[in-house]
């Protein structure tokens, strides 16, 4: 297969895959520096990142696959997956959300590395449910805005681990 290979940020470092076979990783590399050289406008390019920035094409045919965390996508990000000529999704989830908006998206779901989980350690008790809050108010406003949707509470929380960042 005669793969084109732009590493965005132009610099590839495959140190940390450890287990990547070492004719795969040099093939890849040998594709990253030949990239400008086999470059055609014809051929499909194939983009791993964020909607926000996705607009730069290397040719005339690009797919994008992205990971979108939102509830719902703004205009914006409507545009940007109806710019690509295919847009894959992480999840059911996100690709539903957008061919809402008549974007052509699927889904192709994420890999896990079978020996990531392996560390022989307990990070957080099984027994807790935990929950990771991110927004810009103080932890009194979110766990009153939690109580009043009736999501939480908060007065006979048990075995519930709020953490605010």
């Amino acid at each position: 297969v005669s793969v084109v290979f732009f590493p965005l940020g132009q610099n590839a470092d495959f140190k940390s895959f450890d287990k990547i076979d070492s004719e795969f990783s040099k093939w890849l590399q040998e594709s990253a520096q030949n990239a400008n050289k086999n470059l055609k406008k014809d051929i499909p390019s194939l983009k791993l990142w964020h909607l926000n920035g996705s607009h730069s094409r290397i040719g005339s045919k690009q797919g994008l696959y992205t990971f979108y965390e939102v509830d719902e996508p703004t205009e914006q990000e409507v545009n940007l997956a109806k710019y690509q000529d295919k847009v894959w999704f992480s999840s059911n989830y996100s690709a539903d959300s957008f061919k809402k908006f008549g974007v052509d998206a699927d889904v192709i779901p994420v890999g896990f590395d079978e020996d990531f989980h392996k560390t022989n350690k307990q990070y957080l008790n099984p027994d807790v449910t935990h929950f990771g809050l991110m927004e810009n108010l103080k932890k009194e406003n979110t766990q009153k805005r939690l109580s009043n949707c009736g999501c939480i509470n908060m007065e006979t929380i048990i075995n519930i681990n709020l953490v605010f960042v």
